[in-house]
């Protein structure tokens, strides 16, 4: 999804907030790609409400699954809209619905994250909640050979219904105005 959809916005220098193992770097072959992350695992190792960056300093600022492990989701988001350069882009995927494994602490849906751009004075480009999480845990079932669940023809338009009203990823791109 990170491909298709923020292709266009993610150009130039790129921060990689909560990188991991920067997963999307290689689909950014033209970009310079920068990680933070509070492990070693980046050039960065920092906070994420705390970035040792300076203002404006990336034309791109990319943060994906890291939103629902953070206790104030707002804050990183403030901190991705200082970073990033007048006209550049915010680019943030947060889960919807999440496992109770003790160690998520927010689903963030559409409305949520609209508001946390928007809060960060961040002006929105595109959004989509996706990602088929009723459908994939029936599939699971069906796929366990112990359990071996068919999924009964007369429940796939209500499978259909249910993945629609219930995304798992809500995506959003949003662009920080030009200086005036």
């Amino acid at each position: 999804m990170l491909h298709n959809i923020a292709r266009p916005y993610v150009t130039g220098r790129v921060l990689d907030v909560g990188c991991g193992a920067k997963p999307y770097k290689r689909l950014f072959p033209d970009c310079e790609w920068v990680g933070l992350d509070a492990r070693p695992v980046g050039e960065i190792q920092a906070m994420a409400e705390e970035m040792p960056c300076e203002d404006g300093e990336y034309d791109t600022v990319v943060c994906t699954d890291l939103l629902s492990y953070v206790p104030e989701p707002g804050r990183v988001v403030m901190e991705c809209a200082r970073v990033v350069k007048p006209g550049g882009y915010v680019v943030i995927a947060a889960a919807n619905t999440l496992p109770e494994d003790n160690e998520h602490l927010w689903g963030i849906g559409m409305r949520g994250l609209d508001f946390l751009l928007s809060a960060a004075e961040l002006e929105g480009v595109h959004g989509i909640a996706e990602g088929a999480l009723i459908g994939a845990e029936w599939s699971t079932l069906g796929n366990y050979e112990k359990y071996a669940l068919p999924i009964p023809s007369d429940v796939t338009g209500w499978i259909d219904q249910m993945n629609r009203r219930y995304p798992a990823i809500s995506f959003m791109v949003a662009r920080k105005p030009d200086a005036t």
